[in-house]
């Protein structure tokens, strides 16, 4: 196994990595295995999680594994902005602490600085490690931020994720006796309670209040907007309102216009000529063009067809959709055709949504001549955990899961797989 292919099973969380490991010497993969402790190689991390237990399980079989051990904890001790690379030194060292490590879980204790990106979920690593005093120190943590207002961190979600835990009377009754002597967990109880309380009531009337909106109200909005909620706008909206929208994405000049309007579109059809999508996806803006063939992937038509062959031909940044352009426009030996394209293709983030297209296409076109080639192409190539779940979980209802990938399956970065393969026969 050379370096690239050993980097490549390390990017895609295989079990074959670490079987490799236990059966030979990794020690000329130092570089690379370094890398992948220290940075997070997940390529969805929200969907997949970090790398951390798969990383350790690596590590177990190497002789040098001290090395890299120090390296985690060093970086995490030198801190840096929050981002998942953090998170999984967190989890790294949580990991450790658990087997006995009282360094790591020092510096776990001494490093923790919450930002509004990843402060919850880095503080349920720590609930996750030492149960309800582990949502003190958090709650401590989170709470100082609350008072100082230098961050705005929703602190809803792991309140209710104790609570979930450790049960609601436990966890609250920890939180009131500690809020006695400390002000800031106060503060974090206060307004996670308050977030929990009101976050059903707020999602229901901010709803009901949405889908009141015609399309002259909403317009002035839109720029304000997340993505997800425009596009619950339009698929709830009336064939007038809806068709209103439409023209207005027609009309609009300005590239934030264009995200903001194409973003009603997402989840159901474009009602009028898809032309004005297809210039859009042409745009050499990479946002518009990306939008615009999520967009596009809801129509029917040959010329939408006619743009996925074009994207893929001319090597577009946005060719990663042209399979879901495909699902509603398949003909014939179409399996094949999409097949070629993923297996031609080099680039991680592209072949990361190529997956997503083909599991549509296995769902909506099912092929069983061809349907056993495709997902063994998921396996091997994908580079997403999830996207390799359900090619597994299909592998293993046709029977065609080779013994081979079974062994590296228990392995696997996806605990989900893990469970998938174990005990089967």
């Amino acid at each position: 196994m050379d370096n690239s292919q050993f980097r490549k099973l390390l990017e895609q969380g295989s079990g074959g990595a670490i079987l490799y490991a236990k059966e030979n010497d990794v020690s000329r993969f130092q570089d690379l295995i370094l890398d992948a402790c220290l940075h997070c190689y997940s390529i969805d991390p929200q969907m997949e999680g970090t790398r951390s237990s798969y990383m350790l399980e690596l590590l177990s079989h190497v002789p040098d594994k001290t090395f890299y051990y120090e390296a985690v904890l060093n970086a995490l001790e030198r801190g840096g902005e929050e981002n998942y690379h953090i998170m999984q030194w967190f989890g790294f060292a949580a990991d450790m602490a658990k087997n006995g490590d009282l360094r790591a879980k020092r510096i776990m204790y001494e490093n923790y600085r919450p930002g509004p990106r990843h402060g919850e979920s880095i503080g349920a690593i720590f609930v996750d490690m030492d149960g309800l005093d582990g949502l003190l120190f958090v709650a401590e943590k989170l709470g100082a931020v609350h008072i100082a207002k230098t961050a705005v961190i929703d602190s809803g979600w792991l309140l209710g994720n104790s609570i979930e835990k450790f049960g609601e009377q436990a966890t609250l009754e920890a939180l009131n006796t500690a809020s006695e002597k400390s002000p800031a967990i106060a503060a974090y109880r206060d307004a996670a309670k308050a977030k929990l309380n009101d976050i059903d009531h707020d999602w229901r009337t901010r709803r009901e209040q949405l889908f009141a909106l015609g399309y002259d109200q909403l317009k002035p909005q839109l720029l304000g907007m997340s993505r997800s909620s425009i596009r619950q706008w339009g698929e709830h909206a009336s064939a007038e309102n809806f068709n209103r929208a439409a023209e207005g994405l027609v009309a609009a000049q300005e590239v934030k216009d264009q995200l903001a309007h194409m973003a009603i579109f997402i989840g159901k059809a474009f009602p009028l000529d898809c032309q004005t999508l297809l210039a859009l996806a042409a745009s050499e803006d990479e946002k518009v063009a990306w939008v615009a063939v999520i967009v596009l992937g809801q129509i029917k038509h040959p010329s939408v067809r006619e743009f996925a062959l074009h994207l893929i031909e001319s090597k577009a940044i946005a060719r990663g959709g042209a399979i879901q352009l495909i699902v509603r426009n398949f003909q014939l030996g179409d399996h094949e055709l999409v097949m070629g394209w993923f297996q031609a293709e080099q680039d991680r983030e592209t072949l990361h949504t190529m997956n997503i297209g083909l599991r549509q296409l296995l769902k909506q076109h099912p092929n069983q001549s061809v349907d056993v080639q495709i997902l063994q192409a998921v396996y091997d190539k994908g580079s997403c955990s999830v996207c390799r779940e359900f090619a597994i979980q299909r592998l293993l209802e046709l029977n065609a899961l080779t013994v081979d990938q079974r062994a590296e399956c228990a392995y696997d970065a996806n605990q989900e797989i893990q469970q998938m393969v174990a005990g089967v026969d």
